[in-house]
């Protein structure tokens, strides 16, 4: 459980390998179509974690301006559970600080904390990609903290059959090696900001009608990665350095 976790993260004595290796996460949500979509997340993650040697290679980036980087699983992701926050709305008042949405995912593992994060933050937005809260997306994953623990008012396990990892899993061939994520401004977005009163603040339209996000996303594969910007060193040639 959730709680539970929380509780042994203070007790150095008899879980003195948890404290160290232990990570444990959260991913908000609000509907039953996002739950499925996040579980498929979490599952593709514990596919490849269980098929190291065969998954599909994938080299992603948020930028052109940016290095590709290849996203590989953790360690497998356990003991998944769902949250239901006490006030019907998510412990944090935006998604730049923590779950911001009704209700949540929560899981574990013991390892590979910064490739968890990539794997899924990517996958996520891929996968949900129109989901915002006060200008930012809301649907990604968080450490789990004392903060949100405080708001939880009860939890359900989820079947493990339902995320687990399964040696000798088919992947989907992916339709690039190498793939760009960017965003550009919604220009429904854009219309509705225009009609706002005088008197009516930007962000209380904004909650009014989470359906319209501020940002659509881009995404552009390659089958191999662009070269490397020229820095300004490299421009002023060999004789810069004498």
């Amino acid at each position: 459980m959730a709680e539970e976790s929380a509780a042994r993260a203070h007790d150095p004595v008899d879980n003195l390998v948890e404290v160290v290796e232990e990570h444990e996460y959260v991913v908000p949500y609000d509907t039953k179509q996002q739950l499925f979509r996040i579980l498929n997340a979490i599952k593709l993650h514990n596919d490849y974690a269980a098929n190291r040697d065969t998954f599909p290679v994938e080299h992603v980036r948020y930028s052109a301006h940016e290095p590709y980087k290849r996203l590989e699983p953790g360690k497998p992701l356990t003991d998944v559970e769902l949250l239901f926050f006490r006030e019907g709305w998510g412990p944090y008042a935006s998604p730049c600080w923590g779950p911001a949405l009704t209700r949540a995912v929560w899981f574990r593992n013991t390892g590979g904390h910064k490739a968890t994060f990539d794997f899924l933050q990517w996958h996520l937005l891929r996968a949900l990609p129109n989901v915002y809260y006060d200008g930012f997306p809301a649907i990604t994953v968080y450490m789990h903290d004392e903060w949100t623990n405080s708001h939880i008012a009860s939890s359900k396990l989820v079947r493990d059959e339902r995320t687990r990892g399964e040696p000798g899993a088919e992947f989907d061939p992916l339709p690039a090696a190498y793939v760009t994520r960017t965003t550009v401004g919604n220009p429904a977005f854009r219309d509705l900001m225009l009609e706002l009163g005088e008197d009516e603040p930007r962000a209380k339209r904004m909650r009014k009608n989470p359906h319209v996000p501020p940002y659509q996303s881009v995404y552009v594969s390659a089958e191999a990665p662009d070269p490397p910007p020229s820095t300004n060193l490299e421009k002023q040639g060999p004789y810069f350095f004498k």
